[in-house]
């Protein structure tokens, strides 16, 4: 424990004495020193981090099976051709039955 406040007792007094050139120096390095350790935490970091998401992406590509690659129909023959004869139906009977001149603008 002592270790710990003779190492925090000596930046202190370096940080005390930031405007004589000989505290400015081992306070440089020690903020340099800082920096990189933090970058090469981010690069490792980033690093793990898309291996891990590329082994997920492996993952579910061997893991899909055939009918998650084909989805389920969600309409058969006779509902799709019940819906487009709705459809035609309605498309009929609305344009025959609308007067252009009674539409409204709705900009106005």
């Amino acid at each position: 424990m002592t270790y710990f406040k003779n190492i925090w007792d000596q930046l202190r007094a370096l940080y005390e004495a930031r405007n004589e050139p000989e505290s400015v120096q081992p306070l440089a390095e020690l903020y340099w020193r800082l920096l990189l350790s933090l970058s090469v935490v981010c690069v490792f970091g980033i690093f793990a981090y898309g291996v891990s998401e590329f082994v997920g992406v492996l993952g579910n590509l061997s893991s899909a099976s055939s009918a998650s690659l084909n989805p389920p129909v969600s309409l058969d023959r006779k509902q799709l051709e019940a819906l487009l004869a709705a459809f035609e139906a309605r498309s009929s009977t609305t344009s025959t039955n609308i007067d252009p001149a009674a539409l409204v603008d709705p900009s106005k």
